[in-house]
């Protein structure tokens, strides 16, 4: 519910993304975050150029959280 995933959210940036051994709530780490996003990528990996549509959580892995506004393009350059 919503309870709960606020207090996973607060945790996840207490934590720097990653998830304590005796964390009331479990959520996903920010590495097991980009290992996922890596993995959905990699049929991509051909393509020169590719338009993504993610959530600021998951944008904020690879660039810094001060420069993503709502509904920004972001230009980034990741190896996949």
């Amino acid at each position: 519910g919503t309870e709960k995933f606020e207090q996973a959210r607060k945790l996840f940036f207490e934590n720097n993304g990653s998830l304590p051994a005796g964390s009331p709530v479990r959520y996903e780490t920010a590495e097991q975050m980009k290992a996922r996003f890596f993995r959905a990528l990699s049929k991509y990996r051909d393509y020169e150029t590719i338009a993504l549509v993610a959530h600021r959580m998951l944008i904020r892995q690879f660039v810094a959280d001060q420069q993503i506004d709502f509904c920004q393009f972001i230009e980034c350059e990741l190896e996949i």
